[in-house]
């Protein structure tokens, strides 16, 4: 099924060195699945055959060694070969943006460097910092945006893919401030013309990884007034084919308002104030049981596994525990319970020889949920402290970052004294709900 088949770059975390295994195993799943989609497109909509027969190009072989050869001496540092491999990607990379806004238009070659951006930007985050800050990159993105009919939706599906795959590493870029306003457009299907589910889903994702910019999710909330809020909701309730719901799809939506749950909306005169939070919690949240839904993709996250199961994506976990994170700070901490087990888990795992990235990270933004979820748990004390025996290396993982951690502090007291946790504030939307 069309709508059912979803490619999804959804990219694990960063390696020091290398590529890591899974990793390129990840992205190769990825690249078939791309190339499935657009046959499958090719068989209903002539004008992508063009997308499945893309041929290699002659310089492929030696960017990609290079890329490999440049993530292998990142770990050393500012080294002569490491610039010299960082310069001659350079070239490539820029070659490759180039043919993407290259007169006259052939779909054909667009297709072939698109395709292989998406390839090297998703194995290579030190490639994909490349592509956002090449000079080329906002051309690239607004020159292929630029779609008004449903033929030229493939070409614009692999645009949006690149994106995604580029604000996974590089969130921060401000590269994305110029072309936001379009991809918000096609994510809320607001637009011109139709997209169709992929494309909608894909530029959802790429506006979910930029909510881990702070300066992006600001510009993110302004571009999201009530209307395409509405807009996209509604895009959420159609269903696919066989006339199953597509998780995927709103698993991302709901994940989008909970990384902006804090913010304004931007609504029009006349109509009552509320944040993104009060909305996703009335409209989305509660009927989609999107806290379940969390907690159920941040266990497997854990375990490296996709969510939702038909998906190829699997979150990096410092990303789905920045998410749980930031609700529990403003309002959603009871909400949350399921999501304990989960975080002590992760937290548990930062001292295992599989550590993911950014350990400390994780166990500074997972200690500020747990003690709010035990804050607004007060009833629950003794079952979190159970949870927290069975979980191997938990308490231990605590105890290493007590000293600079003040919540894995609050959290030893919690666990191992039985103190009462901190007195937890209901957010402001909630408490007049």
């Amino acid at each position: 099924m069309l709508f059912l088949s979803l490619l999804y770059y959804t990219l694990h975390e960063p390696a020091a060195s290398g590529v890591p295994r899974r990793l390129a195993r990840a992205m190769e799943c990825k690249s078939r699945a791309l190339r499935k989609l657009l046959a499958q497109l090719s068989a209903q909509e002539e004008s992508f055959n063009h997308f499945v027969s893309a041929e290699a190009l002659p310089f492929e072989a030696e960017l990609k060694s290079c890329a490999s050869e440049l993530s292998a001496h990142a770990a050393a540092g500012e080294t002569l070969d490491f610039r010299r491999c960082r310069t001659t990607l350079v070239s490539y990379l820029k070659e490759l943006l180039r043919r993407t806004f290259a007169t006259p238009v052939d779909g054909k070659k667009r297709a072939q460097a698109l395709l292989l951006l998406i390839d090297t930007s998703g194995s290579h985050p030190e490639a994909a910092y490349l592509v956002a800050e090449s000079g080329l990159f906002v051309k690239a993105m607004c020159s292929n945006l630029e779609c008004e009919d449903q033929p030229q939706q493939g070409l614009l599906l692999l645009t949006v893919c690149l994106a995604a795959c580029v604000a996974h590493q590089v969130p921060e870029s401000q590269s994305f401030h110029s072309f936001l306003a379009p991809l918000v457009d096609l994510a809320c299907d607001y637009g011109s013309f139709k997209p169709f589910r992929p494309l909608q889903i894909h530029a959802v994702e790429a506006l979910v990884h930029l909510c881990y910019s702070r300066a992006s999710r600001q510009l993110l909330s302004q571009e999201l007034c009530s209307p395409k809020v509405e807009s996209l909701l509604r895009a959420t309730r159609y269903r696919s084919q066989d006339g199953a719901p597509v998780r995927q799809h709103t698993f991302l939506v709901c994940l989008l308002l909970a990384n902006l749950c804090d913010l304004p909306m931007a609504v029009d005169p006349g109509m009552s104030p509320a944040s993104f939070g009060y909305v996703g919690f009335a409209a989305l949240w509660t009927p989609e049981d999107f806290f379940v839904s969390l907690a159920t993709a941040l266990a497997a996250a854990a375990r490296g596994e996709p969510w939702p199961p038909e998906s190829e994506l699997i979150w990096p976990c410092w990303k789905l525990v920045h998410t749980v994170e930031r609700l529990s700070r403003h309002g959603y901490a009871a909400e949350l319970r399921l999501c304990a087990t989960p975080l002590m888990t992760v937290v548990a795992r930062t001292r295992s020889q599989k550590a993911p990235e950014h350990s400390v990270r994780i166990v500074r933004l997972a200690s500020e949920a747990l003690r709010a979820i035990a804050s607004a748990a007060c009833n629950d004390s003794e079952a979190l402290r159970r949870e927290a025996r069975f979980t191997i290396h938990f308490v231990e993982a605590l105890k290493e970052h007590a000293e600079e951690m003040p919540a894995a502090e609050d959290l030893l007291g919690f666990f191992l004294d039985h103190r009462d946790p901190l007195p937890y504030l209901m957010h402001a939307d909630l408490v007049s709900a």
